[in-house]
């Protein structure tokens, strides 16, 4: 970055050069700090458990915002992971009651039977990584569709 220089009466002596470079230096820092992308990704009901990485994110997010639903269901979820990579999400179970989870970004459950649930395990260069786990054996079929705004 240019430093401005100063006369005698301590006056910044700016020309169009230096103010230009200035407003390219705060234009360049602006980008470079607030970037924002959504994602939308789907993941089956009845996947396996296992890591899946994700990316096309265009940079290392730093937080996340989830929200996931089942077409033609009750079940969804609205979750969040910080640079801390602390999960938390509200969901909706079969039984049209929203319960709290304070481990996972994304829950589909009934509740007492089965569930499928994923964590933020990483944030990565491009994307992030999720860590499913399938509990039991759900009852639906379909595809969770999960918004996923990634923040920097």
């Amino acid at each position: 970055m240019e430093k401005i220089n100063f006369e005698n009466n301590s006056e910044p002596y700016i020309n169009a050069e230096n103010l230009n470079q200035m407003q390219d230096n705060i234009e360049n820092a602006i980008e470079d700090s607030i970037k924002t992308k959504l994602l939308i990704i789907t993941r089956n009901v009845k996947g396996e458990s296992g890591e899946v990485s994700y990316t096309g994110v265009g940079f290392k997010p730093s937080k996340v915002s989830a929200f996931m639903s089942v077409d033609g269901t009750l079940y969804n979820s609205k979750g969040f992971c910080d640079m801390n990579l602390t999960n938390s999400c509200v969901y909706q179970s079969s039984a049209n009651v929203y319960r709290n989870n304070s481990s996972n970004l994304v829950v589909c459950s009934d509740f007492s039977n089965w569930a499928q649930n994923g964590a933020i395990s990483s944030f990565d260069d491009d994307g992030f990584t999720i860590n499913w786990s399938k509990v039991g054996t759900p009852t639906i079929d379909g595809a969770m569709t999960i918004y996923v705004l990634c923040e920097k």
